[in-house]
């Protein structure tokens, strides 16, 4: 089937209905007075509606839960001159998995909290339980009768307890699990009639578990160790009844990781922050025991790792089984001494640089043994990161890959001295940076920090050629409030923008150029 049309349809299913934007394909403007019908498998109209001068219009909730022949299958749409569309309901829903639209699903007239105190209990024990009845909008419903149901694994009923609102809409009660309770997941359904569907449920696990019978404790030397030496774990072992831990046997890995920060320097960034380094694992010697004083010595032996500009650290992954062969493990970490000198850069303010002031960074240089050393010629540029999509085309099939650029906005030159921080600062404006320091003189070493500048919080990195980036100047508004939504494309176009809490509460287009363009929104208490 061929159809040529202008009208593009787009259809979103909630809680509160079936929601359908219509816009001209050639402009983008919405499509206003579209005569709108919704069909079932039947080809039974299901319900007719018209979009407004916002090219919206929405069918009521109860139209779109039909079954079999009377569910909805398309929405056809027809225009005063004659155009005509249908968008397929069918059809697979675009995967919106990977926009960061994940959520808690829109609770019904009554919402339901239920959890236990634990997850897991031995046959004999008490469960106690923790209900919470709330409206949509999250206040207390008062006075509601609650039952709770507890079926055992199999499916046989085990209890069923009438609740009762013990104040705010909550309740408290206990499950009393028999001595010889089955064994396996249990499940806890909450509902207001007990013919209907659960309002809510919890599961928790009934097993013969044992706690722990053997502790044992990890020691070595403190400060960083050298990558030549190694390092020599200590092990202490002992039965939680008071016995000595003798002729446990002794397994685990060590592993070597990388990190980006230094524990006696807070704040400051260690090496080129988009450097990958994948952390490598080496396993223990065979045949380690403990001996008849509960005692042994473990050492570490050291994966290889390529050069790298980030700091490592190297932890001790150590297990003993006791005689019943059940494994205790515990670890340790030491920061490895650098095989050359590190550059540590601290932004001087927090998270998002303001927009049309100046960035300002502290600089350091940190030796083998964690100390402070100076560095006489250290190269900084500060760059602009943009991004931009290459489409191609392979065997019939559309992808893309995404170009960075940087374009330099400053640069200088500066030495490190072993006393005080270095300060450097440059003018930025709103978009992604990057800062990247390199010695210049000596080792090789360098460093790197990205940051973002604007007025907006949880701006978005656009990952993907057809997502905007999108931030807010708040992270939380009260009501009266007017909140600056800010938008950024690559070309111009039209953003439908909506509000929602559940349910469609402003929706508004907006025309956007390319760069940055900002919606203000008044947060009302609809």
């Amino acid at each position: 089937m061929v159809l040529v049309t202008d009208l593009g349809l787009t259809a979103m299913t909630g809680e509160d209905g079936l929601h359908v934007f219509a816009r001209a394909l050639s402009s983008a403007e919405a499509s206003a007075g579209l005569q709108l019908w919704l069909i079932a498998r039947n080809n039974e109209v299901l319900g007719e509606a018209m979009s407004d001068a916002d090219g919206y219009a929405r069918f009521a909730p109860g139209l779109t839960r039909g079954q079999g022949g009377s569910a909805p299958a398309l929405v056809k749409a027809t225009a005063v001159g004659g155009d005509f569309a249908f968008l397929d309901l069918s059809r697979p829903s675009f995967d919106l998995s990977d926009r960061g639209v994940g959520g808690r699903a829109p609770s019904g007239p009554v919402d339901v909290f239920a959890t236990t105190e634990r997850g897991a209990y031995r046959p004999g024990e008490t469960v106690h339980a923790t209900i919470l009845a709330r409206d949509p909008r999250a206040n207390a419903i008062e006075d509601l009768s609650l039952t709770a149901i507890a079926p055992r694994p199999d499916g046989v009923e085990h209890s069923r307890s009438q609740l009762i609102d013990q104040g705010a809409g909550g309740r408290a009660f206990d499950i009393a699990l028999d001595p010889e309770a089955q064994r396996g997941t249990w499940r806890m359904a909450i509902h207001a009639d007990a013919k209907a569907p659960a309002l809510a449920n919890a599961a928790f696990l009934v097993e013969d578990f044992m706690p722990e019978r053997i502790d044992f404790d990890l020691t070595a030397p403190d400060g960083p160790v050298a990558a030549a030496d190694g390092l020599n774990v200590s092990v202490a072992a002992r039965y939680l009844h008071g016995g000595i831990g003798a002729g446990l046997a002794i397994e685990g890995e060590t592993r070597v990781s990388a990190s980006d920060t230094m524990a006696a320097f807070p704040g400051f960034a260690f090496g080129l922050h988009d450097e990958q380094v994948n952390a490598r694992l080496e396993a223990l010697p065979s045949s380690l025991k403990t001996d008849a004083q509960g005692r042994a010595t473990v050492p570490l032996r050291l994966p290889k790792m390529a050069p790298v500009t980030k700091p490592l650290k190297i932890t001790a992954i150590i297990r003993a089984r006791d005689t019943s062969g059940r494994p205790v493990e515990r670890t340790l970490t030491r920061a490895l001494m650098p095989n050359g000198p590190r550059i540590g850069i601290k932004p001087l303010f927090d998270g998002t640089a303001e927009e049309g002031s100046l960035a300002r960074f502290e600089m350091i240089a940190v030796g083998a043994l964690a100390q402070r050393i100076a560095l006489d010629r250290v190269a900084w540029t500060l760059s602009r990161v943009e991004t931009r999509y290459q489409w191609y085309k392979i065997n019939g099939s559309w992808n893309y890959e995404p170009l960075v650029t940087r374009k330099r906005v400053a640069s200088g030159e500066s030495a490190l001295n072993s006393d005080a921080a270095t300060l450097i600062e440059a003018p930025v404006r709103w978009g992604r940076y990057e800062l990247k320091v390199i010695n210049r003189d000596g080792a090789h070493t360098a460093a790197s920090v990205g940051f973002a500048a604007g007025w907006h919080t949880a701006a978005g990195v656009s990952q993907t050629p057809d997502r905007l980036e999108v931030g807010l100047d708040k992270p939380a508004y009260q009501i009266g409030d007017t909140a600056r939504v800010r938008l950024v494309s690559r070309s111009a176009g039209k953003a439908l923008v909506m509000v929602m809490d559940g349910r469609l509460i402003d929706m508004r287009a907006v025309d956007v150029m390319p760069g940055e363009t900002v919606v203000e929104l008044p947060v009302t208490d609809a």
